[in-house]
């Protein structure tokens, strides 16, 4: 999994708690999902547990709205998270793979559970 950061993310994290930050969706074409940016409650950061990077993850399930069409066909399935400091905008903080694609068609709703969702920076040794 490859997980790509910003500045700002970096001095995020350095409060070991993220929160009023939005979530979206990312397909295969690199176009973010036509269904909206979903607040988060908040990312918890663990910089303990792991030698080897910091992990960051949800505290809460992040539920994406029932889709009234196909906003990730087959043919452009969802392949990454990102993570954003607004609901609009440009302001992406960081973005993470999925471990596999998928699709998210009419009907379907985009469920992220608990601790699902991971951020892994690695740490630095000096």
């Amino acid at each position: 999994m490859a997980t790509v950061i910003s500045e700002l993310y970096a001095q995020l994290v350095s409060n070991h708690i993220i929160s009023g930050c939005y979530v979206a969706l990312i397909r295969q074409d690199g176009t973010e999902c036509p269904i909206g940016r979903v607040a988060i409650g908040s990312l918890t950061v663990d910089t303990t547990s792991d030698t080897t990077y910091h992990i960051i993850s949800n505290s809460s399930e992040i539920v994406f709205p029932v889709a009234g069409s196909d906003v990730a066909p087959t043919t452009n399935p969802v392949s990454k998270v990102a993570l954003y400091r607004s609901s609009s905008g440009t302001d992406k903080i960081a973005e993470t793979s999925l471990s596999s694609p998928k699709p998210y068609l009419t009907g379907d709703q985009f469920r992220i559970p608990i601790g699902m969702l991971q951020f892994k920076i690695q740490k630095v040794v000096e």
